[in-house]
């Protein structure tokens, strides 16, 4: 892909109406409550294509190199400078935002357990954990910011509950995972035993996303159209349901005390926790209409958003204003954003 490959025209859309206005120029405010230098992460799933770019310019960082196959989920650590990867290719690898170069592949993956792909990974400050289409999951034990080494050998979830398509780590080593017949599992890392076992979906279909946000937890299914939040401190009997897309929702983000979601359908949707059924603004056909898969805060003003036509956004959350439009060759599965 070419660093000139970026949209000239910058969208205004109508908030009633985003898709309808005509573009117009305009100049890009760069929001100033964070410092530092901010990166875009994006990945595909064709042929494990991933890249960084800078938000406000538009122009490419680096081509991170190494993986063989599609990379399922990139993830990065608040105030840290590298960059976690999986990929079909059965590795997990870390890579240094400032060079673009791979600096860490593990190994033991490929040997210790039967499975096709590493298809979800959360990353904190202590912990990193992988888990697998074929229901293991992976505890690596943080040593430095670019060294982990694994804990335990692999556990396996029930072997009814299918493969691992979303996974999020939350305070006090407890593991949240989301498996492919629709549950949601709480594991303890001291103990290395389940604590909790739920469906979670009215449709038992595929957990694809999991999210931590202060003492609440998202989820969502690929098989219904709601956003299911529990409180962390007690996910059971504190499961409550936000009215949402016609599509399944990919992601949620939390930010400055709203809630913003994407989906299936390519809309994005803003909310205020006190009024769920409620959407404060709806941004219809967002990104053509294809899939949006991820949002990610790039400052106090500016939200990211990546979808599978290949576009990745900068808009105003106050708004919905697109203000930069970068188009990838590949439809963008998923994203990160990093401030080093």
């Amino acid at each position: 892909m070419s660093s000139d490959t970026i949209s000239n025209e910058i969208n205004r859309p109508n908030t009633d109406s985003p898709s309808n206005k005509k573009p117009s120029k305009m100049s890009i405010s760069k929001g100033l409550p964070f410092t530092g230098k901010v990166q875009v992460v994006i990945a595909s799933m064709d042929g494990g294509y991933f890249e960084s770019f800078d938000p406000y310019s538009g122009k490419k960082i680096h081509s991170m190199k190494g993986h063989k196959d599609s990379v399922w989920a990139i993830k990065t650590i608040k105030n840290g400078q590298y960059i976690y990867s999986v990929s079909s290719d059965r590795t997990f690898r870390i890579w240094d935002s400032r060079t673009g170069e791979c600096t860490y592949t593990f190994p033991s993956l490929t040997t210790k357990i039967e499975f096709k792909w590493i298809t979800a990974l959360a990353v904190n400050k202590e912990y990193a954990v992988c888990g697998t289409d074929s229901g293991h999951f992976i505890i690596y034990k943080r040593l430095t910011e670019d060294m982990y080494d694994q804990i335990r050998p692999a556990i396996q979830i029930h072997q009814n509950y299918g493969g691992i398509y979303a996974i999020e780590l939350s305070p006090g080593s407890q593991i949240l995972i989301g498996t492919e017949n629709g549950r949601l599992l709480q594991y303890d890392i001291a103990s290395g035993k389940c604590v909790f076992d739920e469906l979670d979906h009215s449709k038992e279909g595929q957990i694809t996303f999991i999210k931590r946000a202060g003492s609440k937890l998202y989820t969502t299914s690929q098989y219904d159209e709601k956003i299911h939040v529990r409180d962390l401190r007690q996910l059971k009997d504190t499961k409550s349901e936000m009215a949402s897309h016609v599509a399944p929702v990919w992601h949620v983000v939390e930010h400055d005390g709203f809630i913003y979601s994407c989906s299936a359908d390519g809309s994005i949707k803003k909310w205020h926790p006190s009024k769920p059924k409620e959407p404060i603004y709806t941004l219809s056909k967002f990104h053509d209409g294809e899939c949006i898969y991820k949002l990610g805060v790039v400052d106090d003003e500016l939200m990211a958003s990546c979808g599978g036509n290949g576009k990745i956004h900068l808009f105003k959350m106050a708004t919905g204003e697109i203000v930069r439009t970068v188009q990838s060759v590949y439809g963008v599965h998923d994203m990160a954003i990093i401030h080093v």
